[in-house]
């Protein structure tokens, strides 16, 4: 054996001791003995939810409360910091909340079988996994039997399909390691394409136009809107771009500090003039 493969030995050992604890790990949240059956609405209700990663954290969300009817959306607004995508981890199962209640429809969230609440929502994540292999595959995870013009439907109402056929394989090129070989606004509008090939019943947009340019971004938006209706959607962001899409709008402070309110009709939040622009800029900066 070459010096090569003991130079790697070590390293290799750690890796494979570490995918071995993971394998071990207690999920941090477990399906019931006698879940529930697959929903049949798609209103959510947040009643006093409050919930910390663990018992010396404090508090990422604290006495949070709201309704999202079936077919609705809502729009949830702070800082970084202030428990947007904890809420969101929370929606999708991946951990557990002690504190207060969510309803999907006319059961707790928590008696849903994992996999069946993972099946009911699409995502649109600020941070976009890609594998390396081709662009087909990647998109082709939403739903592995989507035909060609599924795909490409899709495709073509997140703005992506144009610059798929410009690549030298078109469907078939291999996006590399992580997607380097695509800028974040590709990896973002795959990312749409992969929720609109889903076409789940509930979304969950976080963050989802932040790696775009201003010209991206409007026309992204509109495919966005589009997707939205009919779905019960609950929009993340950190930003007032594209709040006018929401029904209402939840801000929520770092001093915890949450309020709902209408979505004002105005179709640039710039442009919002008197109380409206101060509410978002004073609770935004949560003084």
């Amino acid at each position: 054996m070459n010096a090569g493969w003991y130079q790697h030995l070590g390293s290799n050992f750690a890796a494979a001791r570490r995918l071995f604890e993971i394998v071990d790990a207690q999920p941090a949240a477990l399906d019931g003995e006698a879940p529930s059956p697959v929903a049949e609405r798609y209103d959510i209700s947040v009643k006093n939810l409050r919930f910390r990663y663990s018992d010396n954290d404090v508090y990422a969300l604290d006495d949070i409360s709201f309704t999202l009817p079936q077919g609705h959306s809502v729009a949830i607004v702070g800082p970084s910091g202030a428990g947007k995508s904890t809420l969101a981890n929370l929606l999708l199962r991946f951990w557990e909340y002690r504190e207060g209640q969510i309803m999907l429809g006319d059961r707790p969230l928590r008696d849903y079988r994992q996999q069946d609440i993972h099946n009911l929502i699409g995502v649109v994540a600020q941070d976009t996994h890609l594998f390396n292999t081709t662009m087909r595959e990647n998109l082709l995870i939403a739903r592995p039997q989507a035909s060609q013009g599924e795909l490409e439907q899709a495709a073509r109402q997140a703005h992506l399909h144009d610059f798929i056929q410009s690549l030298p394989q078109g469907y078939d090129t291999q996006v590399g390691e992580q997607g380097l070989r695509l800028s974040g606004g590709e990896r973002q509008r795959i990312a749409i394409a992969r929720a609109l090939l889903k076409d789940a019943p509930l979304l969950i947009l976080d963050e989802a136009t932040a790696n775009l340019d201003a010209l991206t971004e409007q026309a992204v938006l509109q495919s966005l809107h589009a997707l939205m209706k009919g779905r019960t959607t609950l929009i993340i962001t950190h930003r007032l771009v594209g709040l006018e899409m929401a029904d209402e709008v939840l801000v929520y402070a770092l001093a915890g500090y949450a309020n709902m309110a209408p979505t004002p009709s105005c179709c640039n939040w710039k442009d919002c003039t008197g109380r409206w622009f101060n509410f978002w800029s004073i609770l935004l900066s949560g003084k």
